[in-house]
């Protein structure tokens, strides 16, 4: 949800480039680009606060250790916690100080650290970065993990059709591949595993199939497991292009950390990989947390006890039927809190980036990996 801003307008500018973007790949491929799109512009659709800076206040009395107090450390289960970063690599050392295996920044840039995924979007039809750059960081990173995507269901994020979606994970698979055939290929996360988000990408499965005659190749499946109302002109996910449903999940902003809702989600979106023939592939998580500010009642402890209570599900969650052979039949094999810092979404902060310290929420995430054996 990384810079969804949810009363994010996208520009004319941007959509005219995704426009000549488009029609580049379809001149290079040969094929009619059905990426031709006109961008959405939501208005205001979740209540929202005034952005703050990031981490730029904690409670009083509340400030967590200094990152010059903080030596970082390894348990055995860090490669499964994960972090979003959204400001790069700048502060990408906080992850191994809180125990984090992996982290990623919703871009391409050169690793730091500890693991980095890689992030290419796909807004309004337009692969950012460019397919040089693309191309050319896969070849110097051997072996890396590329998610294609940021919530292409979302309107205000990567806003895509499902038939746009196909063609342009096709072009990205493929230019990753050929630059770098050790490349791991993940779908990036839809909003969360509602049925309207299955059935967004029930149709972007058939329109690659239709298109290309085989079944859409994905070497990791990506979700992200926030719980948010879905209908039109309302707060929340709003609904995905090209599906003509007025509503789906009517949840209310109280239901935001409901527990309950959230295993559903990893249930369901594993049924439906293993339904579509992907039940041998990783599942990851690669976002989810409280996007809700204070003021409506998710304060720093209940923002905490829903990570921890989450933390301990992913942990043990594991189904003979459902779960990953190769991963001792888990559920979900990652996860990645949202986030490390952000300015408009703050409540799940690990880091005040200012005072260069951990948040409340921050020392619990650190002690809980550090608690695990």
């Amino acid at each position: 949800m990384r810079g969804r801003g949810w009363a994010l307008r996208l520009s004319l500018s941007a959509a005219a480039v995704g426009v000549v973007a488009a029609v580049v790949l379809r001149a290079r491929s040969g094929l009619a680009s059905p990426c031709l799109t006109e961008s959405a512009s939501p208005e205001a659709l979740l209540p929202s606060q005034p952005p703050a800076a990031p981490g730029s206040d904690l409670p009083s009395g509340a400030a967590g250790p200094a990152f010059e107090q903080l030596e970082p450390f390894e348990s055995p289960h860090s490669w499964r916690f994960g972090i979003g970063v959204p400001y790069g690599a700048a502060q990408a050392a906080w992850a191994p100080r809180l125990g984090a295996g992996w982290w990623y920044s919703w871009q391409v840039q050169e690793p730091a650290g500890v693991e980095m995924w890689q992030m290419i979007r796909l807004k309004g039809g337009r692969l950012f970065p460019s397919e040089l750059a693309i191309g050319s960081a896969a070849r110097a990173n051997p072996g890396g993990t590329w998610i294609v995507g940021n919530e292409p269901d979302v309107i205000w994020q990567d806003n895509l059709m499902p038939e746009c979606l196909a063609y342009l994970y096709h072009e990205v698979y493929t230019l990753l591949k050929r630059s770098d055939p050790t490349a791991a290929v993940a779908m990036g996360g839809v909003a969360q595993a509602s049925p309207l988000r299955m059935a967004y990408l029930d149709k972007a499965l058939k329109a690659y199939e239709q298109r290309y005659g085989e079944s859409m190749p994905v070497d990791v499946w990506t979700m992200h497991a926030f719980i948010l109302r879905e209908a039109r002109g309302s707060w929340g996910a709003e609904i995905p292009p090209g599906l003509e449903d007025n509503s789906g999940w009517l949840v209310d902003v109280d239901q935001h950390d409901d527990l309950e809702k959230f295993k559903a989600q990893v249930a369901a979106f594993r049924q439906w990989m293993a339904a579509q023939g992907y039940g041998d592939r990783p599942l990851v998580i690669t976002e989810y947390g409280i996007l809700m500010p204070a003021e409506y009642g998710f304060g720093p402890e209940r923002a905490a006890k829903f990570m921890t209570t989450t933390f301990d599900y992913l942990l043990a969650a594991r189904d003979t039927a459902l779960g990953l052979p190769a991963d001792d039949y888990h559920l979900v094999q990652r996860w990645a809190w949202f986030s490390l810092a952000d300015s408009q979404y703050p409540t799940g902060d690990l880091v005040n980036v200012l005072q260069r310290r951990l948040t409340p929420l921050g020392e619990a995430y650190r002690n809980y990996v550090s608690g695990l054996r």
